[in-house]
């Protein structure tokens, strides 16, 4: 749960959020320190922010993932602030800008993710001038089609995303997505463009695939047949675009997974109007 705070200029100013979880297993930190990671260093910080945590028993073990918990976190977060534009005439990337406009201009007090840095507004201005450039952003997609956005910040990694999907007939395909990121100092190009757009197919299976029910204690799925994973055919026209950061290299390998989840989102919001708030997002399961 998540409540921002608009004064009538429409800047975040304050931000409150509630996380319910269960904790992995095994879990090498505690639950709380684990959770922390990607809830408290959003891109766009407000002046005041209060975050709470509640762990939860769960009788389905839970394990480490590729990301963790950015990869539901950033989903959460990143598609809560497209949705709080329901009441300003402002566009999705231009909100942002403006958040970080605002965020350069009266930073916050001082706090930290589990990384020990904050993200720099100014740098994520850039980036997201980058991609929205890169991406086309306001040229017409025509019907059925959408643009969706997402930004973050996470292990030092500076990151922005365009994503465009077409949905009809209940079908969400994915057809491109543009991705900005900086990852500090650049040592091995194509092994840094490997690992992100490995990371964004990963994320965009279990944003669309990889669903898994449980029936009286029992998980349904028992192989691929009725485990749906992603084929060549599904994967969209991926582009990618480094911007070098004057930093020491970043983390590379878990940040790009957590933006397809929400650029999608975003998009299939775009086109339909409609909401999608439980991965992997389905017409069928609408909140």
């Amino acid at each position: 749960m998540a409540t921002p705070i608009y004064p009538g200029s429409f800047n975040l100013i304050s931000w409150l959020r509630s996380a319910i979880n269960s904790k992995a297993a095994p879990a090498r930190i505690s639950p709380d320190k684990e959770f922390r990671n990607s809830l408290v260093d959003q891109p766009c910080p407000a002046q005041h922010f209060r975050m709470s945590y509640v762990p939860v028993e769960s009788g389905a073990t839970r394990g480490a993932w590729r990301g963790v918990e950015i990869s539901f976190n950033v989903f959460s977060i990143e598609c809560f602030t497209t949705r709080s534009l329901t009441s300003s005439k402002r566009t999705p990337n231009l909100f942002r800008r403006r958040l970080f406009e605002n965020a350069a201009a009266h930073p916050v007090a001082p706090r930290s993710n589990l990384d020990g840095s904050l993200a720099d507004p100014a740098r994520m201005i850039q980036l997201l001038d980058l991609v929205t450039e890169k991406a086309g952003w306001g040229k017409p997609l025509g019907s059925h089609r959408g643009r969706g956005i997402a930004c973050f910040f996470s292990k030092t990694a500076n990151l922005a995303q365009v994503t465009e999907v077409t949905v009809k007939n209940g079908n969400i395909p994915v057809d491109r997505v543009v991705t900005v990121v900086d990852p500090g100092r650049v040592i091995n190009m194509n092994r840094i463009r490997a690992q992100i757009e490995g990371a964004i197919l990963m994320g965009l299976s279990a944003t669309l695939k990889e669903r898994i029910t449980i029936k009286n204690g029992m998980i349904q799925q028992r192989n691929f047949n009725d485990y749906d994973l992603p084929r060549l055919p599904d994967a969209p026209h991926l582009e990618t675009h480094l911007v070098e950061g004057g930093r020491p290299p970043g983390g590379i390998g878990e940040p790009p997974l957590a933006l397809i989840g929400p650029s999608v989102g975003n998009a299939i919001f775009a086109a339909t109007g409609i909401r999608l708030r439980k991965l992997p997002l389905r017409f069928d399961e609408v909140s």
